[in-house]
C-alpha cells in the first residue's frame, strides 16, 4: 500500500510540476508517448521526465537500483530518490517544495524494507 502511495504522490507531483507555466519543463509526456528507458517502462502521461526522458520513479524504482538487484536497505532507497529529485530540482524541472514532497513520499514508502 505504500509503495502505491508512493507512485500516486511521485504521479501527483509530477502533474502539479507539469502544469506551472512559470518555469520551462525539458519535457512532458504526452498519452501515447513512446519513450521507454531504464525498468520502469514508459513514465506516466504528464511525468516530469529528464533530458533522457526519464521520471524519478523509472531512476530509482521501488524494487531495485535499475543496475540490477534489491535495495540494500531502506536508507539507500531513500538517499536515491533524494539526489534523483535534488538533480530534478537543479535542472528547474520540480521546485523546492515537490522535491521535499518526493523526499517525505520516499521515506514513508516501504521499499527497501525487508
Amino acid at each position: 500500500m505504500k509503495r502505491l502511495s508512493l507512485i500516486l504522490a511521485l504521479s501527483y507531483l509530477a502533474g502539479l510540476a507539469a502544469v506551472r507555466a512559470a518555469q520551462p519543463i525539458a519535457y512532458v509526456l504526452l498519452p501515447g508517448s513512446t519513450i521507454t528507458r531504464y525498468s520502469g517502462g514508459t513514465p506516466a502521461a504528464g511525468a516530469v521526465v529528464n533530458e533522457h526522458g526519464c521520471s524519478i520513479e523509472q531512476l530509482v524504482p521501488c524494487e531495485g537500483p535499475t543496475s540490477g538487484g534489491t535495495w540494500k536497505n531502506h536508507g539507500e532507497y531513500v538517499l536515491a530518490v533524494a539526489r534523483a529529485a535534488a538533480s530534478f530540482h537543479s535542472a528547474g524541472l520540480i521546485t523546492t517544495k515537490e522535491k521535499r514532497a518526493i523526499i517525505r513520499a520516499a521515506i514513508q514508502s516501504d521499499c527497501g524494507r525487508r
